[in-house]
């Protein structure tokens, strides 16, 4: 399970990035604070189902 979450944080990152998106403005974006955006990405902090799926909404919506 802690492999899966590090893989999700990893990717998190990496669509924020192909996308153009610094942390702020993924936080903006998601109605989420910066530093649980800085906690997901470096995997210190777990998210809800609803919290991962409004993340991966804005990544399907940009042109990255």
């Amino acid at each position: 399970m802690e492999t899966l979450l590090k893989d999700i944080s990893k990717r998190i990152k990496k669509y924020r990035l192909k996308c153009g998106y610094t942390q702020q403005e993924l936080a903006e974006k998601s109605d989420l604070s910066l530093p649980f955006i800085n906690l997901i990405e470096n995997n210190h902090r777990k998210m809800t189902l609803e919290t991962l799926i409004k993340i991966l909404r804005l990544f399907v919506n940009c042109s990255g």
